[in-house]
């Protein structure tokens, strides 16, 4: 998910209204609303600005687990008859 759709996500499911959020940040009401609905992005003090009141962080993506090189099975010698 982009950080774009996170903070989005953040804004609508969040505690706090947009009005609110408004009154907090200073994020203009008719720009968050355009935001919200995808219609138009916020300039970097915006974000900076909603993320801080909505307490996130920006932090880097848990790196996928190693993987183990596919070992292929030995074939059997067979036994020697006795």
């Amino acid at each position: 998910m982009s950080i774009t759709n996170q903070l989005r996500e953040a804004i609508e499911s969040g505690p706090k209204s947009r009005y609110r959020l408004w009154k907090e940040t200073g994020v203009d009401k008719a720009a968050l609303s355009r935001f919200v609905h995808g219609k138009a992005g916020l300039s970097s003090a915006a974000i900076d600005a909603l993320a801080d009141n909505l307490d996130l962080e920006l932090a880097p993506k848990q790196p996928p687990p190693a993987n183990k090189p596919k070992t292929t099975k030995r074939k059997r010698s067979p036994k020697p008859k006795r």
